[in-house]
């Protein structure tokens, strides 16, 4: 039975997929805002990833984001939208007041069109080449440790985006493919 318990606790640690990085402010702040999703990536999305839980849907209107998690539909309203070349930067205020930067982009190969999807789970030693201002602890069960950083310049920006999509089984990075429901 603690074997069990054990295992559970790991999947649940491990399941988290979300960010424990955010911003005092929506980056890059050097790029302007939109009112709305590009056209490209509104409608409605299956998660095709390995990890993908089954029918795991998303809906993208033009101001907002429904997820459907255990079988609970959650609702992002508190989005800053920033359009540039082929990303969509995507930041979330989360309780904290804070932002959560999530790296979206169209990806398109003979007749498919899916839409990837990343951001950072990083280690505080990891950060050493961006500006952190605090931490705080975002579950008090589970006690993740959260780092606030401030503004990203260019070079921060890309480092950044490039930790996103480094998926490599030693890192726990955040990285998922979506498909376009027809």
């Amino acid at each position: 039975m603690q074997r069990i318990l054990f295992f559970s606790l790991l999947v649940l640690i491990f399941s988290s997929c979300g960010p424990n990085v955010s911003f005092v402010n929506p980056q890059p702040v050097f790029l302007d805002s939109v009112e709305e999703f590009p056209l490209d990536y509104q409608g409605e999305f299956v998660d095709v990833s390995i990890l993908a839980k089954e029918e795991e849907k998303i809906i993208v209107t033009p101001n907002t984001i429904s997820v459907n998690i255990d079988n609970e539909i959650v609702v992002f309203d508190s989005l800053v939208i920033k359009p540039h070349g082929n990303y969509l930067y995507i930041n979330v205020l989360n309780d904290e007041g804070y932002y959560e930067l999530y790296v979206a982009r169209i990806v398109r190969y003979l007749s498919n069109e899916n839409i990837q999807v990343m951001t950072v789970q990083a280690e505080q030693d990891e950060l050493s080449l961006f500006n952190m201002i605090d931490t705080y602890t975002r579950d008090s069960f589970l006690q993740e440790k959260m780092y606030v950083l401030d503004d990203l310049n260019v070079n921060q920006l890309n480092l950044y985006r490039n930790m996103g999509i480094d998926v490599t089984p030693a890192r726990k990075r955040f990285f998922t493919e979506y498909k376009r429901v027809e």
